[in-house]
């Protein structure tokens, strides 16, 4: 997860975050040791809390919270929240049954409000594309799949991949009345991001399923969908690794698209077919 920082004499492998932040007070430029300050004085908080919303808190640029991250020997912000959220004390919760946790993420999903008319128009634009580019990667690649399957069953032409490389080619050959669909739940996937740049620049309107408002996925999108997390803290998303949230809006958004030509062959016997075998 963490790596050593660029500079040769520092070795932060067997460190603590806080005594990273510690260690390398002197030596970081002023507005990266404001950012550290900021963590230190507030470290269970900012586990919840993104690059840009770090950076409003203590006024210099998002950034700069990232390059801070990075001088303390993470790749990025998100590896340093991981780590801070193993740091950072944390409520040991009851066990419970099946039941009580169904519950549970049922009340998460119906305090969730998404704006329909946008979800609408998104469905409206996945109806009528020549094609349709999924990319997902990590916890949210098997929503990728399962959206591509849905909606390939009601005839509409779409793919993924799960090689960087395909993806990035075919993102590229995306053309005008193509579509890149793209789910990310922290909106920070670098290879997504990377697709979704090939994608936009190829011409191909680009939608955005993510939880968080301010990300450079959002940057990126022609239409965003913001999926609120099911769950209450960023530690109790990495520790769950849940995207049921977003699976549910997948679901939602598929069972809304109207494609422009019908599939020729009857996808219920298909898989009748399947089940057979």
């Amino acid at each position: 997860m963490a790596r050593n920082s660029s500079s040769p004499e520092l070795d932060f492998t067997d460190l603590s975050v806080s005594a990273r932040l510690a260690s390398c007070a002197k030596i970081l430029k002023p507005n990266q040791r404001k950012v550290a300050q900021f963590v230190m004085d507030n470290l269970e908080s900012v586990v919840d809390m993104t690059a840009q919303e770090v950076s409003e808190k203590v006024g210099v640029g998002r950034a700069t919270v990232v390059r801070t991250a990075q001088a303390l020997g993470f790749e990025g912000f998100p590896q340093f929240r991981v780590a801070l959220a193993r740091e950072t004390p944390q409520v040991q919760s009851p066990k419970e049954g099946i039941a009580a946790a169904a519950q549970a993420v049922a009340a998460n999903l119906e305090s969730i409000v998404i704006d329909e008319d946008e979800l609408n128009r998104i469905a409206k634009r996945l109806g009528t594309a020549r094609q349709v580019l999924v990319s997902a990667h990590g916890l949210s690649a098997p929503l990728g799949t399962t959206l591509v399957a849905r909606l390939v069953s009601v005839g509409v032409p779409a793919m993924m991949y799960s090689d960087a490389t395909t993806e990035k080619l075919a993102a590229a050959g995306l053309t005008s009345d193509s579509v890149c669909v793209a789910i990310s739940g922290s909106g920070v996937n670098t290879p997504t991001l990377r697709a979704v740049t090939l994608a936009r620049d190829a011409g191909a309107e680009v939608v955005g399923l993510t939880s968080f408002a301010r990300t450079p996925l959002t940057e990126l999108a022609c239409h965003t969908l913001i999926i609120p997390k099911a769950f209450s803290s960023f530690r109790e998303e990495i520790l769950h690794a849940s995207r049921v949230e977003l699976l549910f809006v997948c679901e939602q958004l598929a069972a809304r698209v109207t494609p422009a030509t019908p599939p020729k062959t009857d996808p219920l016997a298909i898989v009748g077919e399947g089940l057979q075998e």
